[in-house]
C-alpha cells in the first residue's frame, strides 16, 4: 500500500478564488536531527507564514516508509529517491546533509553528496510540477543547494515568484584574491567549478530574491561584482534570536550560573569553556583542545564542553585522550533547542575558531547570554565582537599559546569577566532582531512579490482584452 505522505493532495480550489494563500517550499530538511534539533531556520519560516495566514506546503526527500506529515503547521510531501543506498535514515525531520557529514571524509563522501544531489533535483522536480499544478501556489521558496534548482524551474513554469534561501556560504573563499596571477585564478575557477558547482548553481540563478544568511562568510559585493548577482534581489540578513531563554535571570547571573550547573550534572566552581557548533573540519574545535593543557596548567579546574555532534567528534574525543585531558572534556552531543539556554548559562567564556568565519548563531546566542567571547577575526566578525569590549578578538592565525593565554585572562578575573557580560549582553540585544521579528520581513517580502506578480499578470490580462477587442472591431 502507498505511504498516504508520498501521495499528492486531492485537487484544491483556485487560490484566488478561495482566498488561500498558498505557499510551495522545497527543501531538504526542516530539522538537522530531529524536531528542535539543529539549525531551527526552516521551522521559524513555516511558522511565520503559517502565522500570516499562508497554508504551506513542504516537499522534501525521504528513505523510509514513515516520514513526518505535519511539521511546524505545514502539510509535509515526501519523495523517494531511486537507487538511493544511504546507511541512514533521513526525512524532513532528519537532514540528509547533515548526517552524511557522519560518513568518513573524502572522495566516496563527496560523491555520494553529488549523486543525492542529482537524484534530489531531477526527482522532486517532476514532484514539484505536479504539486504545483495541483496546489496552485502564488510562491515557491527552495532551501539550499538542492532545492533552490527545482524551486526556479517550477517558478518560472508557473509564472509565479521564487524565492532562495542560502544559510551562509563558503564560496566567498574561492573569489579571486587581488593581484593573483592567470594561472593560480584557472586553477581556483576549475575547482569551483568541479568543487562547488552546485552552490554557484544556487546562487546564480535568476531568482526573484535571494535571501543569504548574514555570517560574516560573504558579503554584497563578492555576490554582486564576483558573482554576478544583481544588488536588488540579495537580501543578506543575519538570523534571528529568541531573546527571552537566553536573556533570562540574568539580574542574578551567578544564581543562573549555579541552577543551570546542577541541572547539567557540572561541576559548581570549576571554569568552563563552552563551544556549541556542529563538529565539522572547518569549524576547527581541536583548536580548543590543543589550548586545554597550557591552560590547565595555570588553572587546573578548568574544563571544556563541548555541544554539538557530527564527523569530526571521534578524532576530538581520541585528540583529547592523546592530549591527557579526557576528564576534562564533556562532549554533549546534540541538545534539544529547549536546554540551549543551560549551556550558556553554566559557562565563562564562549569560544568559535572557525576558519572562515564566526558571526554563528551560537556565538550571538552566546553573547546575548552575557557570555564574553574568544573568537578569531575572519570574515566579518570584527564587525560583531569587538577585542577587549566582547572578550577577545584574535588574529586568525593565533598560536596555541596565545589562545590559552587569552583564555586563561578571561577566566582568572572575575571583576573582567562580570564587565564584559554586562556590555556584551546589552550590544547584542540592541543588535538582533528576534526571530518573529526576523521571519515578518521575509513574510513582508514575499508577500510584496506576489502581490507586485499579480498586479502584473491582472495588468497583462488587461492589456490582452483591449486588443482582442481592437482586433475584433477591425
Amino acid at each position: 500500500m502507498a505511504d498516504p505522505s508520498m501521495a499528492d493532495p486531492k485537487v484544491v480550489p483556485s487560490p484566488e478564488a478561495s482566498g488561500q494563500k498558498v505557499a510551495l517550499v522545497i527543501t531538504p530538511f526542516v530539522w538537522d536531527a530531529g524536531r528542535d534539533r539543529g539549525k531551527p531556520t526552516v521551522a521559524y519560516l513555516l511558522r511565520g507564514l503559517v502565522r500570516a495566514g499562508w497554508t504551506v506546503h513542504v516537499l522534501s526527500a525521504a528513505n523510509h516508509d514513515d516520514p513526518p506529515r505535519e511539521l511546524e503547521g505545514a502539510v509535509i510531501h515526501h519523495v523517494r529517491l531511486p537507487f538511493d543506498r544511504t546507511p541512514f535514515a533521513y526525512d524532513a525531520e532528519r537532514s540528509y546533509l547533515s548526517l552524511i557529514r557522519d560518513r568518513p571524509a573524502g572522495l566516496r563522501r563527496h560523491l555520494a553528496f553529488r549523486l543525492w544531489w542529482l537524484r534530489f533535483v531531477a526527482v522532486v522536480w517532476l514532484r514539484a510540477l505536479r504539486l504545483s499544478r495541483t496546489l496552485r501556489p502564488q510562491v515557491v521558496y527552495g532551501v539550499n543547494n538542492p532545492a533552490i534548482p527545482v524551486a526556479w524551474w517550477v517558478g518560472r513554469r508557473r509564472s509565479i515568484p521564487v524565492v532562495a534561501r542560502v544559510m551562509g556560504t563558503m564560496i566567498g573563499a574561492w573569489a579571486p584574491a587581488l593581484g593573483e596571477g592567470l594561472a593560480r585564478r584557472i586553477r581556483r575557477a576549475a575547482g569551483l567549478y568541479l568543487l562547488r558547482f552546485d552552490e554557484l548553481l544556487a546562487l546564480r540563478l535568476p531568482v526573484d530574491r535571494l535571501v543569504v544568511t548574514d555570517d560574516g562568510s560573504i558579503d554584497v559585493p563578492t555576490l554582486t561584482g564576483w558573482l554576478g548577482v544583481p544588488a536588488a534581489r540579495i537580501r543578506l540578513w543575519r538570523n534571528g534570536i529568541d531573546k527571552a531563554p537566553f536573556q533570562a535571570g540574568a539580574d542574578d547571573p551567578a544564581a543562573r550560573r549555579a541552577a543551570a550547573r546542577a541541572r547539567l550534572g557540572l561541576p559548581p566552581d570549576a571554569p568552563l569553556v563552552l563551544w556549541v557548533a556542529q563538529l565539522v573540519d572547518w569549524k576547527r574545535a581541536e583548536r580548543l583542545l590543543d589550548a586545554l593543557p597550557a591552560l590547565r596548567t595555570r588553572l587546573p579546574e578548568a574544563r571544556v564542553a563541548i555541544v554539538g555532534d557530527g564527523p569530526s567528534r571521534a578524532a576530538l574525543e581520541a585528540q583529547a585522550r592523546a592530549l591527557g585531558v579526557p576528564e576534562a572534556v564533556r562532549f554533549a552531543g546534540f541538545v534539544d533547542r529547549a536546554a540551549m539556554a543551560d549551556w550558556y548559562h553554566a559557562a565563562d567564556v564562549f569560544v568559535a575558531l572557525y576558519d572562515h568565519s564566526n558571526v554563528s548563531n551560537t556565538l550571538l546566542e552566546a553573547m546575548l547570554a552575557g557570555l564574553p567571547v574568544v573568537t578569531l577575526d575572519n570574515g566579518t566578525t570584527g564587525a560583531v565582537v569587538r577585542d577587549g569590549r566582547h572578550g577577545r578578538l584574535l588574529r586568525a592565525d593565533v598560536a596555541t599559546p596565545a589562545l590559552a593565554a587569552a583564555l586563561h585572562d578571561l577566566l582568572a578575573d572575575d571583576a573582567a569577566r562580570a564587565r564584559v557580560a554586562r556590555t556584551v549582553a546589552g550590544d547584542t540585544d540592541a543588535l538582533l532582531d528576534t526571530w518573529t521579528a526576523r521571519i515578518d520581513r521575509e513574510v513582508d517580502e514575499i508577500e510584496a512579490l506576489v502581490a507586485d506578480r499579480q498586479g502584473a499578470g491582472t495588468e497583462g490580462r488587461g492589456r490582452h482584452r483591449v486588443a482582442a477587442r481592437k482586433g475584433r472591431r477591425r
